[in-house]
């Protein structure tokens, strides 16, 4: 129903994901209660984009990670949580991870450093899925002591940018507009990940330098069955390099980048180190922030199965 697969359906999904030797990645949000909430929010005329938390809460993040972690044992299928937001989720994975499940997950720099407060400033542009949690609430210590100790094995973008014209009616409602299509989900992240994961983790929080290689390289190449050609410097894999200046600080502008969005998140935010050169299989992608490669540069890529992602505390 909606937005939401059914258990029966997650579970065929899952049995033919692992017999194929793959990992199943899930959108972990209870759809029927965020249907429930949502209807009753439109129905009281509680629509301004500061409700929209409201009605995606903590427990429904934590509800379906919980049924994600019970098919997944009962299918034996490998399950990655996309963009974990909450304490709550957290901590079932953490119980899982410890009675050995092949379970990981990632989080964002949103759910790491935005609060919901930023629905007042950005209304629909802030939009993303899950929400962006309580200001005064646990969840972004919880989710930055998770990835200190190896339990969030990534970190990603969660890239998903709407043209502002198409985000806009969610300032009169917040939910749908006035044709009754859902108010779309999402922000940019791509171009912003990486100085703020440097910036925000290792400068600010003493983060070791390898454990940002760790979470955006070689984590990733291993959960998604691209470990060693992708993740690792080494002879015989690909040359997949970015090259971070330290000494770049910078003030984080959209005009900057070139994602058609046209806003960020994160506008103003002061950043040290900017990302000077990136390469893709030895060859220059994007050189001081010009692009120098052409579509169509892209290989598909034949992923084997996961291999267990790097853990343990960083300290």
């Amino acid at each position: 129903p909606g937005r939401m697969c059914d258990d029966d359906y997650i579970c065929n999904a899952m049995d033919m994901v692992a017999k194929g030797g793959g990992v199943l990645q899930l959108h972990c949000e209870s759809g029927n209660i965020i249907e429930y909430l949502e209807n009753k929010l439109i129905a009281e005329g509680h629509t301004h984009p500061t409700d929209f938390p409201t009605a995606c809460p903590d427990w429904a993040e934590e509800e379906a990670i919980n049924r994600a972690i019970k098919m997944g044992a009962a299918t034996g299928c490998p399950t990655y949580v996309v963009h974990l937001s909450t304490q709550l989720g957290l901590e079932r994975i953490k119980l899982a991870q410890a009675q050995g499940q092949k379970i990981w997950t990632e989080t964002c720099p949103q759910y790491l450093l935005l609060s919901d407060a930023e629905m007042s400033k950005f209304g629909p542009l802030a939009k993303i899925g899950p929400p962006l949690r309580p200001e005064d609430g646990p969840d972004r210590d919880a989710l930055w002591s998770g990835l200190r100790q190896g339990q969030i094995s990534l970190v990603g973008s969660d890239h998903s940018p709407h043209p502002e014209e198409l985000k806009k009616p969610g300032w009169d409602n917040i939910f749908v507009d006035s044709t009754g299509a859902s108010v779309p989900f999402g922000s940019p992240g791509i171009e912003t990940v990486a100085p703020l994961m440097y910036s925000e983790g290792v400068v600010k929080r003493g983060f070791p330098i390898w454990w940002l290689a760790r979470v955006m390289s070689e984590n990733p190449a291993r959960i998604f069955g691209l470990y060693p050609r992708k993740g690792v410097i080494q002879a015989g894999s690909d040359a997949d390099l970015l090259i971070l200046d330290p000494g770049a600080d910078r003030v984080v502008t959209a005009k900057d980048h070139h994602s058609k969005a046209g806003y960020t998140l994160f506008e103003g935010w002061k950043v040290s180190g900017r990302p000077w050169m990136t390469l893709l299989r030895g060859q220059v992608l994007l050189n001081q922030g010009q692009l120098e490669q052409k579509p169509g540069y892209g290989k598909f890529l034949a992923c084997e199965g996961p291999t267990t992602p790097l853990g343990g505390p960083v300290d």
